[in-house]
């Protein structure tokens, strides 16, 4: 399965207006059953994360994007659904603060019900 990171605004925009998004202690996540861009033939998981400037310095937003990216890979590679979905996943600040597996457990609900939800 491949994957493919959302890289321009408008996929971002355009993924904010979904009526489908999860808000949680750790993040916000945005999901699209279909994909916002790429081609019909060749499905894939499109993600994007996002940390802004209130989260901490430029160290402090890649940690908090390392880990969404240490639990949502493995999650999508387990999950074969997923790959015709586009997932935008927002850091909150208390991301850095929070153990592993309670940010793990909170993504990985979050996509769990999102999937039983759209089936």
């Amino acid at each position: 399965m491949e994957r493919t990171s959302l890289r321009h605004r408008a996929s971002f925009l355009a993924l904010s207006k979904t009526q489908t998004q999860f808000s949680g202690r750790f993040t916000i996540i945005l999901f699209s059953p279909a994909p916002s861009e790429g081609t019909p033939l060749a499905p894939t998981c499109q993600y994007g994360l996002t940390a802004s400037k209130k989260v901490g310095n430029a160290v402090a937003r890649n940690l908090g994007k390392r880990r969404v990216r240490a639990v949502l890979f493995p999650f999508i590679k387990k999950t074969n659904h997923l790959k015709s979905f586009s997932v935008v996943v927002i850091v909150k600040k208390k991301l850095l603060t929070g153990s592993f597996s309670l940010i793990a457990q909170e993504i990985e609900d979050a996509l769990g019900n999102f999937l039983s939800n759209t089936q």
